[in-house]
């Protein structure tokens, strides 16, 4: 190394001579970046780097190649770091003739989430490359991390493993792998980071510490949607080199005056598996519609959607790389395609994978499956609405009722009662009914709309009014071993803005004629209205769930479904309830554990 900088120093001194005929450039703009390795591997990890200018690879000089230089070039992969690489395995390849080194020498702080944000030379003469002294391709080694060790979409390594580790730092709200705002889990809450001094340095420590490349981005104002509960950090400044965002020179905990419309996001990246090339769609109307169709080896098939939910199709849709899923399919007829086999049957995806391939499955041949039973897919790159219950309005608001049931004739036109009602000599006797306040608020970016159109709207008499949605929300009501003693739900007969937050404007009045929840608003349905319980009659005493889901057919897309229940834990002693623990279902993992 010392030699090699001797010599550099002298060159450099001999073509001063000669300063005309010499060009220096230092802030060039390279395209794609990869990897040659000496074997394929998924993902591509390890081997000579190349870079992509003017439709041409072109490998990198060695000179000076350390550390830091290579933990971008992994970072703009989707690698979260650099590994020492053993170099002897190399020797026996050709070396680096001087006329093919397009970059002569590159010098990274290792903060960087660009090869183009280092500085960068070439030295050429007239045409010609001048000398790469070590005759060196520069090499690198990437970390897998255990988010991506062992991952192949042909051993169907089930990446969600990895995901549902308890963490500390989450994304939500994004369609793709590695994008969504950036979320802390701080005093047993989750909360957001303001996007005020939101840059690509603190965007790439949020990656890397998820596990992913460097930052590609790093969107402000709330881009996937605004988050709800507290706005944790504010002022964040990195260096780029610290291994948490709570590392970084940060504002006191919850110590800020930023609004959730600064929520701060991040779009990383992330390593190629290779799996865009075994999904394809055929015979949509257009490329973001159709049959969905899996290559397994060499063989194209279809999938059997004798389990197809919104969770699946959201990954076959980010496996495309196409957004959202709008809609899941279970019929296809009307997609023209090929006749083929069914490959993939049983399918059952968290929804936090990357492809189908790494879901979980009980068959790849068509027993049990019909020849109607094809899943097909909508997509969507549109602004969604997001959903979220407020918890804290269960808790504060459950009680008792006892209601005679001459009261109730309405509610048993609407199926809000238990079937044991239906027995009973009416309008002799009552229900006891568990009644609580439901607020729903939109925080995505998109107004939430009902999913069918207002001439198709369902009149009831009794109450006077539509139902835009015959089921909007579900009540279950669980025992200590999850089995289901209760439930109830609940019909959007009036979808309207009762309360918007700062900077947004009602919309919505059911009173008019137009239903739904603007962005930036919440509906609220007090508990003194018909339907807003659960009949528990008959229940014993004990302790019990009760879970109240929120567009649980999931008749209308939204950015994340995660976010669309509430849990709580409710003491019945016969005459009297209360309701504790109450948080949103995506948080049970971390509230049992801290």
């Amino acid at each position: 190394m010392a030699m090699e900088r001797h010599l550099r120093v002298l060159f450099l001194f001999l073509v001063a001579l000669v300063p005309s005929t010499l060009a220096w450039l230092v802030t060039l703009r390279v395209g794609d970046i990869r990897l040659r390795g000496l074997t394929k591997r998924i993902p591509q990890a390890e081997g000579y780097v190349e870079i992509n200018y003017q439709e041409k690879w072109w490998p990198i000089c060695a000179d000076g190649w350390d550390y830091n230089d290579a933990k971008v070039v992994c970072g703009q992969l989707g690698f979260r770091d650099a590994l020492t690489v053993d170099l002897r395995k190399y020797r026996y390849e050709r070396p680096l003739l001087h006329k093919d080194a397009w970059l002569t020498r590159v010098d990274c702080t290792g903060s960087e989430s660009t090869l183009t944000e280092c500085r960068l030379e070439r030295l050429i003469q007239g045409t010609v490359s001048l000398p790469c002294l070590s005759n060196m391709t520069a090499v690198v080694k990437c970390d897998l991390g255990p988010r991506y060790s062992g991952v192949s979409p042909t051993t169907h390594r089930k990446l969600s493993a990895i995901t549902t580790q308890p963490k500390f730092v989450r994304l939500k709200g994004g369609a793709n792998t590695g994008e969504g705002r950036v979320e802390i889990y701080y005093n047993r809450q989750w909360g957001t980071v303001c996007g005020q001094s939101w840059d690509l340095k603190q965007a790439s420590v949020v990656c890397r510490e998820l596990g992913y490349g460097s930052a590609r981005s790093a969107p402000k104002g709330a881009q996937f949607g605004q988050g709800h509960g507290p706005v944790w950090l504010d002022h964040v400044v990195c260096t780029g080199n610290e291994l948490s965002i709570v590392d970084c020179a940060h504002s006191n905990f919850s110590a800020t005056s930023c609004t959730h419309d600064h929520d701060a996001s991040v779009q990383c990246n992330v390593p190629d598996l290779k799996v865009k090339e075994k999904i394809r769609l055929s015979g949509g109307r257009n490329p973001r519609e159709g049959r969905v169709e899996i290559q397994r080896g060499r063989k194209w098939g279809i999938v059997c959607s004798n389990s197809w939910t919104y969770k699946e199709a959201g990954v076959a849709c980010r496996q495309l790389g196409m957004g959202y899923a709008l809609h899941a399919l279970k019929e296809v007829w009307y997609f023209e395609g090929d006749k083929l086999d069914f490959v993939m049957a049983d399918l059952e995806c968290d929804g936090t994978e990357e492809a189908l391939h790494f879901c979980r499955y009980k068959s790849w041949t068509n027993k049990g499956c019909k020849s109607h039973q094809v899943a097909g897919i909508i997509c969507t790159q549109a602004r969604l609405p997001d959903l979220v219950p407020d918890a804290s309005q269960v808790r504060q608001s459950i009680y008792l009722e006892d209601r005679p049931l001459y009261l109730l004739y309405c509610a048993a036109e609407e199926n809000c009662l238990a079937s044991s009602a239906y027995q009973m000599e009416w309008p002799y006797g009552s229900r006891r009914l568990l009644r609580f306040t439901q607020a729903v608020a939109n925080f995505g970016k998109a107004d939430f709309r009902p999913n069918i159109d207002s001439s198709q709207w369902i009149w009831h008499q009794c109450h006077a009014h539509y139902h835009s949605m015959e089921i909007f929300t579900q009540y279950d009501l669980l025992s200590e071993n999850g089995t289901k003693v209760a439930e109830g739900h609940k019909a959007s007969f009036c979808l309207e803005d009762s309360h918007c937050y700062d900077g947004y404007e009602p919309k919505y009045d059911c009173n008019v004629g137009e239903q739904g929840i603007s962005m930036g608003c919440d509906d609220t349905y007090k508990h003194s209205l018909d339907c807003q319980w659960i009949d528990i009659t008959g229940v014993p005493s004990g302790t019990y769930t009760l879970e109240v889901i929120i567009n649980p057919l999931r008749a209308v897309a939204e950015m994340d479904f995660e976010n669309n229940r509430i849990s709580c834990k409710l003491n019945y002693n016969g005459y009297q309830v209360v309701a504790n623990e109450c948080h949103l279902g995506e948080d049970e993992l971390l509230n049992s554990i801290y």
